[in-house]
């Protein structure tokens, strides 16, 4: 694969796209835009008391709904309602640290056919690309690039009349992983190592816990 002139060209794309602006866009990736579309309208469009049912709080390890301007980015309220699921972790798994993702996936009751598709969806993802998540103090991505590669802050702004429906898969890394630079990456970076290294539990879990209006979580 990496002799096919096709490959390297679409890797040359992708590394100069992570260079220069931090994200970009893929396309003819066989993933059907009706796949989770069409579940996720209905789920969106219930009453606010039946999407409650489902609400994100600590006691669930902050997996569920979360309704509009609960989530946090950079100390501003965002403008957006969301389901937050995560890989389950059971309890006792990681110690202490992890207990604060502790607990089950919530899947609403209605619409009736919600979790398949979603399900269809994540594993599909695995094996599509690989998405590493982000927040104000530490971004995976940068550290295993050493710093080549640049985080783009996510913010979009709607000018429709109508909701705009986003299904965001983010591939992490293992809960107790150590991230640190790839040594390739350090070369490419004249041997400095310019990012150092950090415990993805511990990234996780302050995000968690800084990503939500607490007194919203009640």
């Amino acid at each position: 694969m990496a002799e096919d002139p096709g490959v390297s060209e679409v890797v040359k794309q992708i590394d100069k796209a992570c260079r220069e602006s931090g994200f970009f866009y893929m396309k003819g990736h066989g993933i059907p835009d009706s796949l989770v579309k069409s579940v996720a309208n209905n789920f969106f469009d219930l009453p606010n008391e039946e999407k409650v049912r489902i609400k994100i709080s600590p006691a669930a390890g902050y997996k569920g709904y979360q309704r509009i301007r609960e989530n946090v980015t950079k100390g501003i309220p965002d403008m957006h309602e969301a389901i937050d699921y995560y890989r389950e972790v059971k309890e006792g798994m990681y110690g202490d640290l992890g207990k604060t993702l502790e607990g089950t996936n919530q899947w609403p009751s209605n619409p009736q056919n919600f979790k398949e598709p979603m399900d269809e969806f994540i594993r599909l993802c695995t094996g599509l690309l690989t998405l590493i998540n982000q927040d104000d103090d530490i971004t995976a991505l940068q550290i295993y690039a050493n710093g080549l590669y640049e985080s783009t802050l996510h913010r979009v702004i709607n000018n429709s009349p109508r909701f705009r429906v986003c299904t965001a898969y983010f591939y992490e890394t293992n809960f107790d992983t150590t991230v640190e630079p790839l040594e390739t990456c350090i070369q490419r970076t004249g041997f400095a190592r310019n990012s150092e290294r950090a415990v993805y539990e511990e990234h996780l879990v302050k995000k968690v816990l800084n990503n939500f209006i607490p007194e919203l979580l009640i």
